[in-house]
């Protein structure tokens, strides 16, 4: 599940919903002031998958982290320094992946909310990504390494 958090751009918000369902998520969460997901240009950059997965608006990004936790998934926050590399953390359970808005992302408030940060390593001299682009990239991180998980536990084994 993805949460767009402030999600101000219908460029970002489609393109976002249409990396959640090619990734695979269950779902995609709009938080505070984001923009409408049903707005019309929100629904022409999803290339239909609008109407593959559910999208939900909810007022508070603590609301829907609280509702996380109840149901013992893990809540990262895409942050653009400071948090650890994806491909270090697990993503294969269930978990709840919070990006921030264009412009200034998540706040500290928001970020201590979830149960860690993610950062996407970054080799050249960008600042930061765009926020669908990074909320792509974790999402299909995330979808590797639930197919990492799912491949290792079918292998047959020879017992000796």
């Amino acid at each position: 599940m993805v949460v767009a958090h402030e999600m101000r751009d219908p460029g970002n918000a489609g393109t976002i919903i249409r990396s959640a369902d090619a990734a695979g998520a269950t779902a995609v969460i709009f938080t505070g002031r984001s923009v409408d997901p049903y707005n019309a240009k929100t629904l022409r950059a999803t290339a239909g998958s609008a109407f593959h997965l559910p999208m939900v608006v909810a007022p508070e990004l603590s609301d829907v982290v609280a509702w996380a936790h109840e149901g013992h998934a893990h809540a990262f926050a895409a942050v653009v320094r400071g948090g650890e590399n994806p491909r270090a953390v697990d993503l294969s359970g269930d978990c709840v992946i919070v990006v921030g808005n264009e412009a200034t992302g998540l706040s500290s408030d928001d970020v201590a909310l979830c149960d860690r940060g993610l950062s996407i390593p970054m080799a050249g001299k960008s600042e930061s990504l765009n926020a669908g682009v990074a909320a792509s990239l974790l999402l299909f991180e995330a979808l590797e390494q639930r197919q990492s998980a799912l491949s290792s536990t079918n292998r047959p084994t020879i017992e000796g």
